[in-house]
């Protein structure tokens, strides 16, 4: 695939299901798309980058959840080696997941 390939950026409602931290520090996260009755894109995998900041949801929580499908081949900008590189595979990488707030005696609260 040539530079030219757009990597596909998606925000969904959502809830984290499951997750599991692999032995090289990426996390994969198991999303329910609560935007869809489609079998075909109900349940997100996802994976976070080991040098990703930011804590990981808690279970069962709604909130909405950017995303982005990688293709192999893309390029992309390297900070650790300063340099341009490519994706060697194709996967969905987590961005970020922002919780809905709770609304609790008239009382909004995160």
């Amino acid at each position: 695939m040539s530079d030219s390939v757009v990597n596909d950026q998606i925000i969904i409602r959502a809830k984290l299901l499951e997750y599991l931290e692999d032995v090289n520090g990426y996390i994969i996260l198991v999303f329910e798309n609560l935007d869809s009755d489609d079998w075909t894109n109900k349940y997100i995998m996802c994976v976070r980058y080991p040098n990703w900041e930011g804590s990981i949801p808690e279970k069962n929580v709604v909130g909405f959840l950017q995303f982005t499908y990688i293709y192999a081949g893309t390029s992309y900008y390297n900070r650790m080696l300063d340099k341009q590189d490519t994706y060697q595979f194709s996967h969905v990488r987590f961005d970020k997941f922002l919780p809905l707030k709770k609304k609790v005696d008239n009382v909004i609260t995160l």
